[in-house]
């Protein structure tokens, strides 16, 4: 669940980060700044809005009973 949470919480987000690697290579490719493909870049906070909402429902979380 960590490794998902992470997943879904940082390395999707580092096209929409200007100072990242892949933040400045879409900027140099689309030739725009990065907050005119966020709209676009769906993909990028759909895994974070989903995550959250996985958080709050309990789907897909797995509960360690004590013994």
């Amino acid at each position: 669940v960590l490794s998902r949470t992470l997943e879904d919480s940082c390395s999707v987000w580092v096209p929409l980060t200007p100072w990242a690697a892949a933040g400045i290579y879409f900027t140099q490719i689309l030739g725009v700044p990065t907050t005119q493909y966020a709209l676009w870049a769906i993909m990028c906070y759909a895994g974070f809005i989903t995550a959250w909402i996985y958080r709050f429902t309990g789907i897909a979380i797995w509960r360690v009973e004590e013994e």
